[in-house]
C-alpha cells in the first residue's frame, strides 16, 4: 500500500514539475516578443498580420521544440491543431527560403 502513495507522490511531483516548466516557456516566449516589439495580446488574438503571423508560426515552433504538443499549442492560442501543425512545418520551409523571416526567426530564438 505505502508503494501506492509513493507512486502518487512521484506524479503529483512529475506534474507540478511539468506545470513549473510549460509555465517557464510561456513567459520565455512573452519575454522574446516583447524583446521583439509585439505584445502578447497581439499574438494570441485574431489580427492577421503579415508581421504578427509570422511572429505567431515562430512561437507554436519555439513551443513545439519545447516538448508541446500541437493540441495543447492550439489550446494555448485558441486554435485548431491543425493549423499550429501547418504553422510548425511552414516555419521550416521559410526559415530556409525566405531570408527575412529567418533573420527574424533567428532574433526570436537567441533573444
Amino acid at each position: 500500500m505505502k508503494k501506492g502513495i509513493n507512486h502518487l507522490l512521484v506524479i503529483g511531483q512529475l506534474t507540478s514539475d511539468m506545470e513549473i516548466s510549460n509555465f517557464n516557456v510561456i513567459s520565455d516566449s512573452k519575454r522574446k516578443i516583447e524583446l521583439l516589439g509585439y505584445k502578447w495580446i497581439d499574438v494570441i488574438g485574431r489580427r492577421r498580420t503579415r508581421e504578427l503571423v509570422d511572429v505567431r508560426h515562430c512561437v507554436y515552433h519555439y513551443l513545439y521544440q519545447n516538448n508541446w504538443n500541437y493540441t495543447r499549442i492550439a489550446k494555448e492560442f485558441n486554435r485548431n491543431h491543425a493549423s499550429v501543425l501547418y504553422a510548425v512545418r511552414k516555419v521550416d520551409s521559410l526559415v530556409m527560403h525566405n531570408k527575412s523571416f529567418r533573420n527574424m526567426y533567428n532574433q526570436f530564438i537567441r533573444t
